[in-house]
């Protein structure tokens, strides 16, 4: 049987001796790769090498040398990973990948969540469930790599964490934000945009001038810099057209529409903190734009799918997780249900007389 393509990974499925072989070959990236594996894999069966695990290496190593490489070529946001790896492989430094067990993990996770960070808290167990995700994405690469049989940190349970209430900026909390960063600051822009169209703070700071037309009034958004790696478009409505345009007068010669903050996105995350420290406001992410001009959307009466399409979401239940009723809206339903109240109060002692 040829080599196989299921969603994003290849894989061979061949039979030898009456022994059937079915396994990923998650380096091979075309069918011709693909294709040469599997030779190399058929060979290795009749040798009576195949299923043996490779020589042991370090965690580091791997993590550093393998792990990292993948993740720079799959992975938009591998410089994350390379970033959080410098403070959690001294956890495991010396040990190979053989040699951590579930017990080892558990350790990292209980020292971990323990430790003071540097504004004197605890660390939030959020933070420690993500610290563990990335360590179990590199066992599992070295699964399939060989390395390993199995990854340890599939017995090792994730802390429970509360929900919490996904903010969105009420008009009034939208005013005192604005109010303490100067009109001509960049951030102002971008705050703007951001509630203006909910695209999130990786495209805008992405976003160039060759992704408007100015004439279509449309923001074309490249799959290069998309989260689900689709090209999409948004209308560019007349009062983000005007602030895009305001920045042009001020930037010509840049390639970038923000460029203020084009070499990191937590420059962004830093500065739009800082300001709603300022206004006096909490709980409130740059994320949380994202949230309000969803919400804000549906309030206008747009239907899930409209909102699903603009926002880029694949299904209308990522949606909902984005899309929330307002105090506003709430008040209004009441006083709807209210006016049902009475009317229907009303018709019954009608009927009595």
């Amino acid at each position: 049987m040829p080599v196989l393509k299921r969603g994003d990974r290849w894989y061979f499925d061949f039979t030898i001796r009456g022994k059937r072989y079915r396994e990923a070959i998650p380096e091979a990236r075309t069918k011709a790769q693909a294709e040469q594996a599997e030779t190399q894999i058929k060979q290795s069966v009749y040798d009576g090498k195949y299923g043996k695990l490779k020589a042991q290496v370090p965690l580091e190593k791997f993590a550093n040398e393998t792990y990292l490489q993948w993740a720079r070529e799959n992975k938009r946001s591998a410089y994350h990973d390379e970033y959080n790896l410098r403070h959690l492989l001294p956890y495991f430094k010396g040990m190979s990948l053989q040699d951590i067990t579930a017990e080892h993990v558990e350790q990292f996770k209980r020292k971990r969540r323990n430790e003071i960070t540097t504004r004197k808290e605890l660390r939030n167990p959020n933070t420690v469930n993500r610290d563990l995700a990335l360590i179990s994405k590199i066992f599992s690469l070295a699964v399939d790599y060989c390395y390993i049989e199995n990854n340890p940190c599939r017995r090792v349970k994730f802390f429970k964490t509360d929900i919490k209430e996904k903010k969105v900026l009420s008009r009034s909390d939208e005013k005192k934000l604005l109010s303490v960063i100067p009109a001509d600051d960049r951030l102002y822009s971008v705050i703007l945009v951001a509630l203006k169209t909910g695209m999130r703070r990786g495209k805008l700071v992405k976003l160039k001038w060759e992704n408007i037309d100015f004439d279509a009034s449309m923001i074309h958004i490249p799959a290069a810099i998309t989260k689900g790696n689709r090209a999409r478009s948004l209308p560019l409505m007349p009062d983000v057209k005007a602030i895009i345009l305001s920045l042009r007068q001020r930037d010509r010669i840049v390639a970038e529409i923000f460029p203020g903050f084009k070499l990191s996105a937590h420059s962004v995350t830093a500065r739009f903190t800082s300001a709603c420290k300022k206004a006096g406001l909490e709980g409130y992410t740059f994320h949380s734009l994202r949230h309000t001009f969803s919400t804000r959307l549906s309030d206008a009466g747009a239907t899930l799918v409209v909102v699903r399409d603009w926002m880029g979401h694949k299904t209308v239940q990522m949606t909902n997780h984005y899309t929330h009723a307002t105090p506003e809206i709430m008040r209004q339903a009441m006083e709807m249900l209210e006016k049902q109240n009475i009317r229907h109060k009303l018709g019954t002692e009608n009927v009595g007389v």
